[in-house]
């Protein structure tokens, strides 16, 4: 239902600055990992205040902008996951698990 009531409601010359909203997913998502990372590590701390162990607003409302903008196949055509899949291969055959370091 707020997918349906939202479709096209950013289009026009309003929100021109939507069109490529998909090509800075990538760069978004790795730096909400990097915090939801930090986040877990402050748990283990004495004065964890500020740590939490999920959030899942972002993922979320990626994917629901992406679904009102339109712009799912645009961002699959990136093919990020893929080559993160890849580096992530890459990096676990090359991590050396007696230093700790790739």
């Amino acid at each position: 239902m707020l997918v349906d009531n939202f479709v096209g409601a950013f289009e026009g010359e309003n929100f021109g600055h939507l069109k490529l909203f998909y090509v800075i997913i990538p760069a978004l998502t790795l730096n909400y990992i990097e915090h939801i990372q930090r986040a877990k590590e402050k748990l283990f701390k004495r004065n964890n205040k500020d740590a939490f162990i999920s959030d899942d607003g972002f993922p979320l409302g990626v994917a629901y902008l992406l679904k009102i903008l339109g712009q799912e196949k645009l961002f699959n055509g990136l093919n990020w996951f893929k080559s993160m899949q890849k580096k992530l291969e890459k990096d676990a055959k090359n991590f050396d698990i007696r230093s700790g370091k790739t």
